[in-house]
């Protein structure tokens, strides 16, 4: 199978692969109500949206979206890649994903519920568990536990057990979780094996509960346990076994454990790991598209295909993989890879993503823009204190952004002085060398307090090429030519 039928697979509306098959969820009699249950979070959530990605300007596509939405209900599955594909078909738009579910939860399906009540639920700090928009969303996703979703059910049994957005109640949250494992689903029931104890140690395997759960092909317990392994090969067995039975991150796992020693193995299981819809997966597949290297190139003969990596990063995006919104971001804002330049675009993926990953270069990011105001109003109060965090958490880029950000005069008093003085710590002392590339654009440039001086450009380019032979002065000359002197992107992708 090439990429173009892998990708054809992946999108086609209608046509996504399942993911593996879990243990059939028992069927419920018909009575339930399933439709008609509002689950406005503000009147103008939905209405605000009107633009051609909106759902009503797709009826037809939105119809099969919620069928895919209520096959997923009825399957009590995690999966909502098959609905997300047809959105994205219909529209060619990641963002789209909004408006289209909250259509749905209006409608009253439970996934769609589901989703609009998550958004608000990452990483949680105890000091917000009562707070009133967390309240709000869990009383959101109670609508979904009422409609008996399951995936919603495990969450709220979370929520009741370290009491977040609830009253803490350890004894609601086991009746709620073993209510939700009478659907028979294998992840589901993982949660309850995980939630209640059960898999603390790699003994725990011999635990008749285990035993039977992984009798039955329950890939979940096989993939959690591979991690507590005594050796390697005991890992790698648990990893194929999970694998076998259709678990997608085992797929994954394997495929970046195989890609330094058989690169045809590792593309194996990276294209069956997409078919099987794992972001991560996703992510990986488009980087390869973007740039094969040559060793995949020769033994796979996987072409560039550009296209298919941006349709890839965006159904990751979807499915909530912060470092496709990441990558998403970066190509946005500079307008690369197929991708209009669209600095609102690139600040929604990088303000998503951090929400649902905390890390350093995102919040360096996120922060960076806000001081700037790209691609959203310029509020440097709220700026700082996230450029700040990941400084003081040593990431290295933020320096070299806080540097800019003086140089440029974004949400801070112009002062190139210390934009020097903030780059030659990062060259020095930070082993970062395209400080020094950065300290000779600033010379070749001038202002902010700065004199031109070409002697100092010529002294930092040769302490930058001495690291970086070739590279340095290609990017110098980059910066001049593309942007008239020193620039740097919010992500620093193609920085080092």
């Amino acid at each position: 199978m090439n990429v173009k039928q892998l990708l054809m697979m992946m999108v086609a509306a209608g046509v996504a692969l399942a993911p593996a098959a879990d243990a059939a969820p028992k069927k419920r009699k018909s009575g339930k109500k399933t439709g008609k249950v509002s689950a406005k979070v503000t009147p103008a959530t939905h209405a605000k949206d009107h633009g051609p990605s909106a759902p009503e300007h797709h009826e037809a596509e939105y119809k099969r979206f919620f069928e895919a939405l209520e096959k997923q209900r009825l399957e009590n599955s995690y999966d909502t890649c098959p609905a997300l594909t047809i959105a994205l078909l219909a529209t060619g738009d990641e963002f789209c994903v909004e408006s289209w579910m909250q259509r749905a939860a209006d409608e009253g399906n439970a996934v769609a519920i589901y989703f609009m009540a998550s958004k608000n639920l990452f990483h949680i700090p105890q000091s917000k568990y009562q707070a009133p928009e967390i309240k709000a969303s869990v009383a959101l996703l109670k609508k979904a536990v009422d409609m008996k979703y399951t995936p919603a059910m495990v969450d709220y049994s979370a929520f009741q057990r370290q009491g977040i957005g609830v009253f803490k109640n350890r004894e609601a949250a086991d009746r709620t979780l073993m209510d939700a494992c009478r659907s028979g689903s294998f992840e589901t029931r993982f949660s309850w094996l995980l939630q209640t104890g059960r898999l603390e140690t790699f003994a725990d395997m011999q635990r008749a509960e285990v035993k039977s759960e992984i009798a039955r092909g329950n890939h979940h317990i096989l993939y959690y346990m591979s991690s507590k392994a005594p050796d390697t090969q005991t890992s790698i067995s648990l990893l194929s076994q999970a694998a076998r039975k259709g678990n997608n991150r085992a797929m994954f796992e394997l495929s970046v454990r195989l890609s330094a020693t058989d690169a045809k193995a590792s593309y194996q299981f990276l294209r069956l790991a997409v078919q099987y819809h794992n972001p991560d997966a996703m992510h990986q597949m488009a980087l390869l598209l973007m740039n094969p290297p040559e060793a995949v190139s020769k033994e796979i003969k996987l072409k560039k295909n550009e296209a298919s990596a941006i349709t890839f990063l965006k159904v990751a995006a979807m499915l909530g993989d912060p470092a496709s919104r990441a990558r998403l971001s970066h190509y946005y804002y500079h307008g690369t890879h197929g991708l209009p330049k669209d600095l609102q675009k690139a600040y929604r993926h990088v303000a998503i993503a951090s929400v649902v990953r905390p890390d350093l270069a995102l919040s360096a990011a996120q922060g960076f823009m806000l001081m700037a105001g790209i691609g959203v109003e310029k509020n440097a109060a709220r700026g700082i204190p996230m450029l700040q965090f990941s400084l003081e958490r040593k990431y290295v880029y933020a320096r070299a952004l806080l540097a800019y950000a003086f140089y440029r005069g974004y949400g801070v008093e112009m002062n190139g002085k210390e934009t020097v003085k903030m780059l030659e710590t990062m060259a020095l002392l930070n082993n970062f060398p395209m400080a020094f590339v950065y300290l000779a654009l600033v010379y070749d440039e001038g202002g902010a307090g700065i004199e031109k001086d070409p002697k100092k450009v010529e002294y930092y380019m040769k302490h930058a090429e001495l690291s970086l032979p070739g590279l340095a002065r290609q990017v110098f000359e980059d910066h001049k030519k593309n942007f008239g002197g020193w620039h740097l992107a919010p992500l620093g992708f193609d920085e080092r």
